[in-house]
């Protein structure tokens, strides 16, 4: 068995007989080993309100001389088993002999959304709706699979004539958006499961400049938030199993209707402009792309028009 297994199973053995402190620290390794590998002993003691000594007794207790032991068989655990394809393949397991699993996976994304409602910061939310309001452009950083939420609030943002760029570069190409920023503008990242560099870089360096900015994740990994001004934080599932972008596209539903709001008859005039537009160039086309379907249909039917 695994070593990290092996933890894991003297854990669950000996819980009922820890102290309330140790309880804590178990509770926490046991459901964010992802956040864990990142941590010094220090920021774990901090993040759990207790102490470095707190923490070397738990790892003592264990079979460990201190936290670095312990911790470099969580990171080992982390790299062997906790790939993509082991996530997928956790949740296959769950799902497995069931004939339609899309009604498992709605109830799984509606404890998901549920759970989310309690961890999302109201102060930060409501600070992160007012910079989107002011700010004179939105840039919205989101690579691989989050590029498609970043694309979605840009384009709900533009039709409210509020200025959103997307920027979906990775590497030195991202770099080159940097200069663009000032302070008035407002920096939004999508980030989840574990830092980037060009993650870490980017946020260090809006720090460094005072920029408004705003991280959209579902971890507190001090590399991820130390750097951030904003942080809504969602878990979208246990770690280790598939996890889907429908709480952070929640989040996101949510911070866009805000700012509509907030915004009032700004953004309605702006959808409206557009609707005449729309209407101008292709809904006067409608009727004359039809006709000949419709006089068809009724001469079969003996029908006038």
């Amino acid at each position: 068995m695994p070593e990290a297994e092996i933890l894991f199973s003297k854990i669950h053995e000996a819980y009922d007989d820890l102290p309330k402190k140790q309880k804590k620290i178990a509770d926490y390794i046991s459901t964010n080993i992802q956040e864990v590998i990142f941590y010094s002993i220090s920021e774990l003691a901090e993040t759990l309100s207790t102490s470095e000594a707190a923490v070397v007794r738990f790892a003592q207790y264990f079979g460990y001389s201190g936290y670095p032991k312990l911790r470099k068989v969580l990171i080992q655990h982390y790299k062997e088993h906790l790939t993509p394809a082991n996530r997928i393949k956790s949740y296959l397991g769950e799902i497995k002999g069931q004939d339609f699993v899309y009604p498992a996976m709605v109830r799984k994304e509606v404890e998901y959304l549920s759970e989310s409602v309690a961890s999302i910061d109201k102060k930060n939310f409501n600070a992160a709706v007012r910079y989107l309001c002011g700010a004179d452009t939105t840039y919205a950083f989101g690579s691989g699979s989050n590029e498609c939420l970043a694309s979605y609030l840009c384009f709900r943002l533009n039709r409210f004539r509020k200025k959103s760029v997307l920027v979906p570069d990775t590497g030195r190409n991202s770099l080159e958006k940097f200069i663009l920023f000032t302070k008035n503008d407002f920096v939004v990242v999508y980030a989840f499961y574990k830092p980037t560099q060009d993650i870490v870089n980017l946020l260090e360096y809006v720090n460094r400049k005072q920029i408004p900015n705003l991280l959209i994740t579902d971890t507190r990994v001090p590399l991820m938030v130390r750097n951030a001004q904003l942080v809504l934080c969602a878990k979208r599932g246990p770690f280790g199993f598939f996890q889907s972008a429908i709480v952070p596209l929640a989040v996101t539903n949510a911070l866009i209707i805000r700012v509509a709001e907030k915004m009032g008859d700004r953004a309605m005039d702006s959808l409206r402009e557009l609707s005449e537009i729309r209407t101008s160039y292709y809904h006067d086309e409608v009727p004359d792309l039809f006709a000949g379907s419709r006089q068809g249909h009724g001469r079969n039917n003996g029908k006038r028009e």
